[in-house]
């Protein structure tokens, strides 16, 4: 029996290529800058600045802005999503006047 296809198959799915698609990375940090297709994350785990581009195509939950705390799923250097995970400043106003 020819066992030539293991190979590039266990390479294949180390890679991600297996039926649920490529898994992408996960970066949460601090959103240091903003930019017209960048996005600048200060990760928390590692400390170091992640620049990755994101466009119309990548999916954005909550308002982005600089301080915000985000968790990402990156691919590559473009984030496939965003999650703010921060409360907007705006609602923590509202909800301190309701005291």
């Amino acid at each position: 029996m020819n066992k030539n296809w293991i190979i590039p198959l266990v390479v294949a799915l180390g890679l991600g290529f297996g039926a649920s698609g490529f898994a992408g990375e996960l970066v949460s940090g601090t959103v240091v800058k903003l930019e017209k297709e960048f996005v600048t994350v200060e990760d928390f785990e590692i400390g170091d600045m992640i620049r990755v581009h994101y466009d119309n195509q990548t999916k954005v939950n909550g308002k982005l802005k600089e301080g915000a705390s985000v968790d990402m799923e990156v691919e590559g250097e473009h984030a496939v999503s965003i999650d703010v995970i921060s409360p907007d400043e705006e609602e923590l106003e509202e909800t301190d006047e309701d005291m």
